[in-house]
């Protein structure tokens, strides 16, 4: 139907930009952590 491939775009993906752009624009880390559901901010950094 497409003559070129749409990228992949799966939950994980969505997961790891939301977290990108949330520490980019200055969200508290601690704030950001705790909506991640991680224990580890350097899940998040690119």
């Amino acid at each position: 139907m497409y003559k070129e491939p749409l990228p992949t775009a799966t939950p994980h993906v969505c997961r790891h930009t939301f977290c990108t752009k949330m520490e980019k624009s200055g969200m508290n880390p601690a704030k950001l952590k705790h909506i991640m559901g991680t224990s580890n901010f350097q899940v998040c950094e690119v």
